[in-house]
């Protein structure tokens, strides 16, 4: 589902925050 994939990817650029990829990310913290 794309939920799912949503989620794990937000759950692991919290995790390791890359520089590149997710913006959102980044507005979390």
């Amino acid at each position: 589902p794309h939920c799912t994939c949503r989620n794990v990817l937000e759950n692991e650029s919290m995790r390791s925050r890359p520089p590149n990829g997710l913006s959102k990310a980044n507005e979390y913290e």
